[in-house]
């Protein structure tokens, strides 16, 4: 090249204009990767929203019970008063559009200091499968 000469992109240096088969093949092969790892991307975001989705509903339940509980009369805070339950977590979308089915559960133990009770309450439900759970810790104080 001389000085002052300026090449044009997509020519050839022996004056021949475009692109090889072979180069527009390889840059497809490129573009579609790149395409595949945005939708696998996508896709793990979309799962994981979902999860946490779901985690938020159950513990909502949890707090939603502990609440009860609280505003309950302290000796009326039994398992006979609050037993398992089976609930609707909630859909929250989901590529199937079924609702979820969750246990909700609660453990109350009396504390050595009669004014006290010590409460677990646990909801559990299936998805793909796998077994999860949400657990809440508390106390209850006589009031």
């Amino acid at each position: 090249m001389k000085a002052g000469e300026h090449r044009l992109v997509g020519f050839k240096q022996d004056g021949k204009r475009g692109v090889t088969l072979v180069e527009m093949l390889i840059a497809l092969l490129i573009v579609s990767m790149m395409a595949v790892g945005l939708l696998y991307g996508v896709m793990a975001s979309v799962r994981l929203n979902y999860a946490a989705a779901q985690r938020a509903a159950a513990f909502g339940l949890c707090m939603e019970l502990y609440e009860q509980m609280r505003g309950a009369d302290y000796t009326s805070v039994t398992i006979s008063n609050f037993p398992p339950q089976t609930l609707r977590l909630t859909h929250l979308g989901g590529s199937q559009r079924m609702p979820l089915y969750c246990q909700r559960t609660c453990i109350i133990t009396p504390k050595s200091n009669p004014e006290r009770k010590e409460i677990q309450i646990e909801v559990k439900w299936v998805y793909m499968g796998r077994t999860l759970r949400e657990t809440l810790d508390g106390m209850i104080l006589r009031k």
